[in-house]
């Protein structure tokens, strides 16, 4: 599906946020299982908890501000 994604964002010519890069690198290198990454009230376990939505969000912040530039004055967002 990762795959699938990025070949039709190339080809729409549109940028593509790495969600999935950046989930797989908080579990794979900074050692997160996936009961710290998923809502622990979802049973289906399809959703991301509150704190995972947060730091995926301080994220995309970051990556629209790194592309498109900041105002003056605010600080970089820090995941």
């Amino acid at each position: 599906m990762v795959s699938l994604m990025s070949a039709v964002a190339k080809d729409a010519e549109v940028n593509l946020f790495p969600r999935f890069a950046l989930v797989e690198w908080w579990s794979v290198e900074d050692g997160m299982s996936p009961a710290d990454l998923i809502d622990p009230t979802d049973s289906s376990k399809l959703h991301m908890s509150e704190w995972t939505t947060q730091c995926v969000t301080t994220a995309l912040d970051r990556a629209i501000g790194d592309a498109v530039g900041r105002v003056p004055g605010t600080p970089p967002s820090v995941v």
